[in-house]
């Protein structure tokens, strides 16, 4: 008998994900995904069309135009279309992708949705939270459950648009105020880990209270 089920597919290294969490409903299943997993090799381990039907897949992470920065390997068009036939063997109806600015690439959403053979939720602009100019509501195929509670979404002052790679920055940051992607209560020095190829403004989110520096490869910005 096949069952209906919503799964979250997130990055595990997201920060401060208890926060998040205490708002997902108990009938989400949560499957983490570590920096040196496979994405999609982590999905088709919980699910095969013989199994069960995932009714929607919520996915979680850092992402930029045309990908999803999520494990070792970003989904991109060229990843989707190399696993197309480990991909063709999952059920899924719904995906709603919770990453920044995927969506500013229609030709990726649209590999992506008919490879996976569902209907694709998805972002062009900031994930996350209103401070750092983000919001939870997508757009796309079908209208979309918020998995998160409105008190988890306050709590969790983070913004989807920093990914993975090599580039690092370091900003120290006064008590109280935010720098993307993550909140900060007292004065102290951060490390962000930031996409290879991004630019400056999608790498680091700073409201406009910030006071203080930040380096990126040893220059001032």
């Amino acid at each position: 008998m096949q069952k209906f089920k919503s799964v979250l597919l997130f990055d595990s290294s997201l920060l401060n994900l208890d926060q998040l969490f205490e708002g997902v409903d108990e009938d989400i299943i949560l499957i983490p995904v570590g920096n040196d997993e496979d994405a999609i090799d982590v999905l088709c381990k919980h699910n095969t069309a013989k199994e069960s039907i995932i009714d929607n897949l919520y996915i979680l992470s850092h992402g930029t135009a045309g990908e999803i920065r999520i494990g070792k390997q970003p989904i991109n068009k060229k990843e989707i279309l190399r696993q197309s036939e480990k991909i063709n063997r999952l059920n899924i109806k719904n995906i709603n992708i919770y990453s920044c600015n995927t969506g500013q690439d229609l030709e990726f959403i649209d590999i992506f949705s008919s490879t996976f053979n569902a209907q694709v939720n998805y972002s062009s602009g900031i994930v996350g939270h209103k401070t750092l100019g983000g919001t939870w509501q997508l757009q796309g195929a079908s209208n979309s459950v918020i998995p998160f509670s409105r008190a988890a979404q306050e709590a969790w002052v983070v913004g989807l648009t920093v990914g993975f790679g090599a580039a690092t920055a370091t900003a120290t940051v006064l008590a109280g105020y935010t720098i993307g992607p993550g909140a900060l209560s007292n004065n102290y020095d951060i490390t962000i880990i930031d996409g290879v190829a991004a630019t400056i403004s999608e790498l680091i989110t700073i409201n406009n209270h910030f006071n203080g520096t930040i380096t990126l490869n040893s220059q001032s910005i």
